[in-house]
């Protein structure tokens, strides 16, 4: 037989950020309270590290391993909402609403987070708890969690960055590599430019501009190849789905004694690769614009080489946590673009190291007027107030459930 519980709680979803109310309603069964014997009614907001490190034995398997958890209450903010035997709101009888209203802290709370896997895994999470305490202590209390995302402002100038359109400085990174077709045939050569705008930090829920210039060289040619192009045989000019842009992260996680680094791949933005449902679900379809270079000689002594090129331009928008780092928890994000031609080993991989991303959403006391940022192509005027960003951030599912310290042991919160 189903239960009528003796609360409800509901709190308007979406983003929220430093300063920002945490609203909602209590709604109170005063009949179902009385007879379950609840002594008070609490209702608070908290905020909390996890991390768990799994320790293995030599030689041993799963069942001779020790998992070392820790946990931090970084943020606890208690109300009593109700008392047995306190006057009700005006008009109440049977049931009763009590309005909930928190404030976030102005400043040092970390992005909401998760991630690792079953061994390693670390998360940052906030929610909205509310208990019942009963009188008898031995009976067990009624409560519930309402979890919530939040990343903190941006007092930087990433959220006056005039994006896509950069007129800026970019970045580049650079790689190259020999390659050949078969065992026994001479090598070719292919180079790769991956650049974006030069950022002092990326906003998030921006589009960020990226390009990727690719130079295919043939292997060497006589003089008499010069002028005829049916010699380029390889490697020719990759194609969309011959390249893969991956969002990575790396975690380092702390529990007790116990240190570990971890990786996470946060999947495929800007639609390079294969065209599958799972990237267009997580990244949305993003159109890609190729512009080649039609085949042209390269004179070299004794002969030359045909050399072709194409070039690529998408934009990127992330969505995921910033870097951030408390005692025990810390994240590195950077970007890996991967082309791969005909035959074994001819793939050719570059990063772009630890990318700075931040928030991108102005705080309620924001003061842009300042020389620092002179060089930069930023907007005359802010966004608006307090401008909240479109769109929610990427975490897993499992970031929505509530589990408790003493209940840790067996959830997975990572990817």
């Amino acid at each position: 037989m189903h239960e009528t519980p003796v609360f409800t709680l509901s709190f308007a979803p979406g983003l929220r950020t430093n300063g920002d109310m945490v609203s909602g309603i209590l709604e109170l069964n005063v009949r179902v309270a009385y007879k379950t014997e609840v002594e008070a009614v609490k209702v608070s907001l908290r905020g909390e590290v996890h991390t768990q490190v799994t320790e293995y034995s030599a030689g041993s398997n799963a069942a001779g391993c020790l998992a070392v958890h820790e946990a931090e209450r970084f943020l606890n903010q208690t109300k009593i909402v109700w008392i047995s035997g306190a006057p009700l709101p005006s008009g109440a009888s049977q049931t009763a609403s009590f309005p909930l209203n928190f404030t976030l802290p102005p400043d040092g709370l970390p992005p909401s987070f998760a991630g690792g896997d079953g061994n390693t895994r670390g998360l940052v999470q906030y929610y909205v708890h509310a208990t019942a305490e009963r009188k008898p202590w031995y009976k067990k209390k009624f409560s519930t969690d309402v979890a919530f995302p939040f990343l903190p402002v941006d007092r930087g100038p990433a959220p006056y960055l005039v994006l896509p359109d950069w007129a800026g400085e970019w970045q580049s990174y650079e790689g190259s590599k020999k390659i050949r077709k078969g065992i026994v045939s001479r090598y070719g050569h292919v180079q790769v430019n991956f650049s974006m705008p030069k950022l002092p930090e990326i906003p998030l829920f921006r589009p960020i501009p990226v390009k990727v210039h690719i130079i295919c060289s043939s292997k060497a040619l006589p003089r008499s190849s010069a002028n005829d192009p049916s010699k380029f045989e390889f490697p020719r000019n990759p194609k969309l789905e011959d390249c893969d842009l991956n969002l990575l992260q790396a975690c380092i996680v702390k529990a007790q004694d116990f240190c570990r680094r971890i990786s996470d791949d946060l999947g495929a933005p800007g639609g390079f690769g294969k065209d599958d449902k799972k990237k267009r679900a997580t990244w949305g379809h993003q159109q890609v614009q190729a512009e080649t270079r039609a085949p042209y000689w390269v004179p070299e002594t004794g002969g030359g080489r045909w050399r072709e090129e194409v070039t690529f331009s998408t934009v990127v928008v992330f969505r995921c946590p910033p870097p951030f780092k408390t005692s025990t928890l810390s994240n590195t994000l950077y970007l890996e673009f991967a082309v791969d031609f005909p035959g074994f080993g001819n793939q050719l991989k570059l990063s772009t190291g630890a990318l700075k991303l931040s928030s991108g959403i102005v705080p309620r006391d924001a003061d842009r007027n300042t020389s620092d940022w002179d060089s930069l192509p930023t907007q005359a005027t802010m966004p608006g107030e307090h401008y909240c960003p479109p769109g929610e951030m990427d975490l897993p599912p499992s970031y929505w459930e509530v589990i408790h310290s003493d209940e840790r042991e067996n959830i997975e919160y990572g990817r």
